[in-house]
């Protein structure tokens, strides 16, 4: 009897049922029925026939192997052809990557590192556990990416300092972002080390570009900037994983010091870099840090469409800690932009998705924006317990930017202060807000900070000294090219002090700023809350 009539006999049973279309294929009509006739096949058969079905996908699909590479996978582990197996499950998992699919990657590599054991394969299972790594890292899993990338090192023998210096690298990054910096400077070091003896100018830029992070931890952002400058000239015209941590750091911390262009072009490049080699956690963070720099260039229809596009992504793809950090960022754009209700309906969120993936830093932003936010809109009431949980939280952030969570929070306490008519602290407040902002170059504090100082200072009678830190405010501002930075100073003094050609000055910051809003909701909020204070 011959294949047709077989299928025919199967078919007249129930057994099996006929698709003409595109092509003629048979499918059995219930799973248990397969799987019944899968068991009653011979060990041997049945791998004979999971080889025979590989090698015929094989050739019926030269092109497309990637796309099957994990069905090919499948039928050559169970075929107990361990070489093809390793091929496409190595195949399957660098797709998955490609496609930000990291948990399946993570699954496809746990068998691709069983194999390599069983092989007995040490520098393939090392391979193995340090891609793990990487995959942990995208999804934010940073604990589960530090023990992979340690076995990976263990594994890797001393004379094979090259990969060693890769493996690294990658524990420096990691560990940096479970705030251990002390741990990731030691790991930056001895990468840095063996990069050079290595001759790999690109891993030793991407060792300094983790050193210039641990300057940003300590509060040295433009510091860290000529560091990041020394790694990308070393580097050359390379950009790659290792780079892509600094490149959107030093974005970053452009954006701090008020370098808002720069900063703009920088994160372009890093997101450009970070899409070409599939690095997901390194677009989340730089459509964060692009939106951030966007916003502060009065590019707010822009900055909507970065962070929105940030939120998605994240969700999409589950990188989790990063996702509430864009969701707080972009909370804080509709804070700047006095729509109060948005911002805090964000902010919330922001704080429920950093608790869920336990990041403290994003709900500590979010935290501090909540705070400013009930100040100017005179809601105290709901602030005391936010204090009392932000000042716990602050300690456990070092490594993640707590230099900037101490300022952020001592100017919210500061303004705090000045809607309790609390003059003589706000103005204190105000002033070590104002400190700390120098010392860090954080010129959108220093302006807040003058501000603030400037309404404690009248109310204490000392109109003079209130009216220099509002011109001085002012004057700070205007050249950044921040429309709301300036629109906040500018207005802040014009109650104090008329001045025709600031007045025009900022009615011209409000239309520019209106204009760009991308949905007439925001718009108009915006336009009715400035119409009171100008």
């Amino acid at each position: 009897m011959n294949l047709d009539s077989k299928l025919t006999q199967l078919e007249n049973a129930q057994l099996v049922r006929r698709i003409d279309e595109p092509d003629l294929t048979f499918l059995f009509k219930h799973a248990l029925t397969q799987e019944s006739a899968y068991q009653s096949l011979l060990r041997e058969d049945r791998k004979r026939l999971h080889r025979a079905a590989g090698q015929a996908l094989e050739r019926a699909y030269p092109e497309q192997l990637d796309e099957i590479a994990a069905l090919l996978a499948q039928h050559f582990e169970l075929g107990e052809d361990q070489t093809k197996a390793l091929e496409y499950l190595d195949r399957a998992a660098e797709w998955a990557r490609r496609g930000a699919a990291h948990r399946e990657e993570l699954q496809l590599l746990e068998r691709a590192l069983a194999i390599a054991e069983q092989m007995g394969n040490r520098e393939l299972a090392a391979d193995f556990h340090a891609r793990r790594g990487r995959a942990f890292a995208m999804l934010t899993m940073w604990k589960e990416a530090k023990h992979e990338q340690e076995l990976a090192l263990q594994a890797i023998a001393p004379a094979q300092i090259e990969r060693r210096a890769e493996v690294l690298v990658d524990l420096a990054m990691v560990t940096q972002l479970l705030w251990n910096t002390a741990d990731s400077t030691h790991y930056a070091e001895e990468a840095l080390g063996l990069a050079e003896q290595a001759g790999r100018r690109d891993l030793a830029a991407g060792a300094m570009s983790t050193l210039a992070v641990v300057q940003v931890s300590d509060g040295h952002p433009k510091a860290s900037l000529e560091t990041y400058e020394r790694a990308f000239a070393l580097a050359g015209g390379t950009r790659n994983s290792y780079l892509s941590y600094g490149m959107d750091m030093s974005g970053l911390a452009l954006y701090w010091i008020g370098q808002h262009r720069a900063a703009i072009q920088r994160n372009r490049e890093a997101l450009r870099v970070a899409r070409e080699i599939y690095d997901s956690q390194a677009i989340m963070r730089g459509l964060g840090n692009l939106g951030l720099a966007l916003m502060a260039s009065g590019e707010y229809g822009e900055a909507i469409k970065t962070f929105d596009e940030a939120v998605r992504f994240g969700k999409q793809h589950e990188i989790g800690a990063w996702l509430a950090r864009a969701m707080a960022m972009r909370g804080g754009l509709y804070l700047e932009l006095s729509d109060y209700a948005r911002a805090e309906a964000i902010a919330e969120e922001a704080r429920a998705t950093s608790r869920a993936v336990k990041f403290p830093p994003a709900a500590v932003s979010a935290a501090i924006d909540l705070l400013l936010n009930y100040a100017r809109r005179g809601e105290l009431g709901r602030a005391d317990h936010l204090v009392r949980e932000v000042a716990q939280a602050i300690p456990a952030t070092y490594g993640s930017h707590r230099w900037l969570w101490e300022l952020r929070f001592t100017q919210a306490r500061a303004e705090l202060a000045l809607a309790r008519y609390q003059w003589e602290e706000a103005r204190a407040a105000a002033e070590e807000a104002l400190a700390r902002s120098r010392a860090t170059n954080r010129v959108k504090y220093e302006v807040a900070a003058l501000g603030t100082r400037a309404q404690a200072l009248l109310a204490l009678n000392r109109k003079g000294d209130a009216i220099a830190d509002l011109k001085a405010a002012v004057e700070l501002a205007r050249p950044v090219g921040d429309p709301t930075m300036f629109l906040r100073a500018a207005t802040a003094r014009l109650h104090v002090q008329g001045d025709d050609a600031l007045a025009a000055e900022a009615r011209a910051a409000v239309r520019r700023i209106a204009a760009s809003l991308p949905d007439e909701q925001t718009r108009l909020r915006f336009e009715a809350f400035q119409a009171e204070l100008i």
